[in-house]
């Protein structure tokens, strides 16, 4: 889907304060841990490291792979165990020195190896819900809040038909074009009087577009 650049800059830049916040926060976090628990610090190291020695063991001892992978499960198990229950006894969840992601996808970086990330998007779109929100009324009129109650049920002589029914049909059609809209779809022109309900079912198609990852440009003429 394309993106306006300066909506997607504004998205990339949040995500990146975001990724930096938590990463300082747990810096901070391990700091304070670290310092007060010394136990917590060296497993943690230990954790590091214990891939590279065991693998550097069992090749100066000989063992199978295999072998080798199942020692060091069983070592890394018991140093989490262990590590488990010093931040419990400290009154601390197991998770507390992990760097927690909101999107355990990309890992809130908004990418992924095929493209962009579903969280991406959906940050895209509130950015840009958010902008149109200034010019717009769309958080309020929405398909869902419009009503047909202020529309006259009385016959028009000229139309053949009441005015409920005409805006009726053009609600439903507005309403489909926001459903099905892609590249093959074509334009719609709303015409009419002020006040008839244009610009609550412009807000209502944006909103929706928005919701669906579209990039929605509003103007006046």
């Amino acid at each position: 889907m394309p993106f306006d650049d300066k909506i997607l800059s504004r998205v990339l830049d949040k995500l990146a304060r975001k990724r930096l916040r938590r990463e300082t926060e747990l810096s901070e976090r391990r700091a304070k841990v670290y310092s007060a628990y010394p136990r917590i610090a060296e497993i943690d190291a230990e954790l590091k490291t214990s891939a590279i020695n065991l693998i550097k063991d069992s090749v100066r001892e000989r063992r199978s792979g295999t072998e080798a992978l199942k020692a060091l499960n069983k070592h890394n198990e018991a140093l989490r165990r262990e590590r488990a229950e010093l931040l419990n006894n400290a009154g601390y969840p197991d998770d507390y020195l992990t760097l927690k992601r909101d999107c355990p996808i990309c890992g809130d970086s908004g990418f992924v190896p095929s493209g962009v990330c579903s969280c991406l998007v959906r940050a895209y779109a509130d950015e840009q819900r958010a902008e149109l929100s200034r010019l717009l009324p769309i958080r309020d009129q929405t398909f869902d809040s419009f009503s047909l109650e202020y529309y006259s049920t009385e016959i028009d002589k000229n139309w053949g038909m009441s005015p409920r029914d005409n805006m009726s049909a053009v609600f439903d059609t507005c309403r489909e074009f926001a459903a099905y809209f892609g590249p093959d779809v074509q334009n719609l022109l709303l015409c009419g009087g002020t006040g008839l309900g244009k610009t609550f079912l412009s807000s209502a198609i944006a909103g929706e577009l928005t919701t669906r990852g579209f990039s929605v440009i509003y103007d006046t003429a």
